[in-house]
């Protein structure tokens, strides 16, 4: 049975990932710019920057793959969490990343900075 808990985005990794490892167990955080639908005041493209994690296989093929200004499609689940910072309550909505595909390999930077156009899978 399929989860009524999921997302699809089509965008460029911003950062470079970054990967972690304990006990065999692997898990690796990054962002991804996707354009928002409609333009700012100054008709200048908006974007937002969604925080992922992968755990396992995934985040072992993710730091194969992924490096800053690649083009991506990511699919999973959306989670929230929260947790204590300098003892106060924080939230985090993270996406947990379950399926990628790269959609331009690595290339200059002015490929993720023309990604104006809404796009979606």
């Amino acid at each position: 049975m399929s989860s009524i808990n999921q997302f699809q985005a089509i965008g460029c990794i911003n950062r470079p990932p970054q990967h972690y490892e304990k006990e065999d167990s692997h898990f690796i955080t990054f962002s991804v710019k996707v354009t928002r639908n409609y333009l700012s005041r100054n008709q200048r493209p908006m974007y937002d920057f969604l925080n992922c994690k992968a755990y396992g296989e995934v985040a072992i093929q993710i730091k194969e793959v992924f490096k800053e200004d690649i083009i991506v499609a990511i699919s999973g689940q959306i989670q929230t969490r929260r947790f204590f910072h300098n003892d106060e309550k924080r939230y985090a909505t993270e996406l947990l990343v379950t399926q990628f595909y790269p959609l331009i390999p690595t290339q200059m930077k002015s490929t993720c900075e023309n990604l104006t156009s809404p796009t979606q899978i």
